[in-house]
């Protein structure tokens, strides 16, 4: 994923008929949809387990053991009593409290993360989310945007790994940086940093998106063009809740507005062909984000968002400004722009 910049606010979604507020989920939070809704996935507090329908009771009257069933199958009689020693109380406990450390370790999300370096790593999920969250947004954010990117990066981590999606440490598909290279990145900074960011992560542990009752492709970018994108128009599928909506204040951030300078001979081995001064651009459409949609270059036509990645331009909003030796490409915004900014 793409460096990040996000603003809090307290409406991040709007549509005719879609809001979502950020603040501290309760047990659940919606965005109310006719017939169809998001939530918030919170980990149940507690898991009751039934008794089944022939049980075995233990009764102790006040001078006499017995021991029943409901069939009254066994009956222990009044001379028989039924005495258990303080050795094998204490015993009993510490083999339940092993049984609940044993669930507790089973029940843990573990995910492999593949390393540019060519090593396979296994952390347990909160453990990796810290790693995203440093590696995708400056830790002196604020925290309210810490968890919410927490939660992102959770749920994208949890449909990866549902849909058996090989998860990297680079953008193609989280960024995650380890302990080693977070000392590097943040120098005399570590602690604060970390601990901050461990603080988010656990403020929000356990809770994910979802849609419908399925979990959210849950995608972000760092900057939108004043527009968020409609997946459609990215990757070509169509999301109801990855729709193009207003995000006027990225226009604040000070990367908001770039300028990217590309000869033309670079241009031409990039797109494979011969580019000059007089090589006719010509930006055929739109999408309703405004950003651009087919552009036609030398009588070749290109989606934008491909020619944005074989240029390696910012965004796909942007306009041509063509110089003596090449072209100035201004782009607003940074990444694909769908999703979270």
């Amino acid at each position: 994923m793409d460096k990040k910049t996000v603003i809090i606010t307290n409406e991040i979604v709007k549509n005719d008929e879609t809001i979502l507020e950020i603040g501290k989920p309760k047990e659940e939070i919606k965005i109310e949809k006719p017939k169809e809704e998001i939530k918030i996935e919170v980990p149940k507090e507690e898991t009751k387990v039934e008794k089944p329908k022939d049980e075995t009771k233990v009764e102790k009257p006040k001078d006499e053991t017995k021991v029943e069933n409901k069939q009254e199958i066994n009956k222990v009689s009044k001379e028989d009593k039924i005495e258990i020693s303080k050795e094998e109380i204490e015993k009993t406990k510490e083999e339940v409290k092993e049984e609940e450390k044993q669930e507790i370790v089973e029940n843990k999300t573990y995910v492999t993360i593949y390393r540019n370096n060519g090593t396979v790593i296994t952390l347990e999920l909160e453990e990796y989310i810290i790693g995203v969250v440093a590696a995708e947004m400056p830790a002196s954010f604020n925290v309210e945007a810490l968890k919410a990117q927490a939660v992102i990066a959770r749920t994208y981590a949890l449909k990866s790994i549902k849909n058996n999606r090989v998860l990297t440490d680079d953008s193609k598909t989280q960024n995650y940086k380890d302990n080693e290279q977070l000392k590097k990145m943040w120098g005399s900074s570590y602690n604060t940093y970390y601990n901050k960011i461990k603080n988010a992560v656990e403020n929000t542990k356990g809770i994910y998106l979802t849609y419908n009752g399925n979990i959210i492709e849950a995608v972000y970018h760092s900057t939108s063009n004043g527009y968020t994108e409609s997946s459609i128009n990215v990757w070509g599928n169509d999301y109801s809740y990855l729709i193009s909506v207003e995000s006027p204040y990225d226009s604040i951030n000070t990367s908001f507005l770039k300028e990217t300078f590309i000869t033309y001979e670079k241009i031409s081995k990039l797109l494979n062909t011969t580019v000059t001064k007089e090589t006719e651009f010509n930006i055929l459409s739109y999408t309703s984000s405004n950003r651009v949609d087919i552009i036609e270059v030398d009588g070749k036509d290109y989606k934008g968002t491909n020619f944005r990645n074989l240029l390696g331009l910012r965004s796909t909003d942007f306009e041509i400004k063509k110089e003596e030796n090449g072209i100035n490409f201004i782009t607003k915004g940074y990444g694909h722009g769908v999703g979270l900014s």
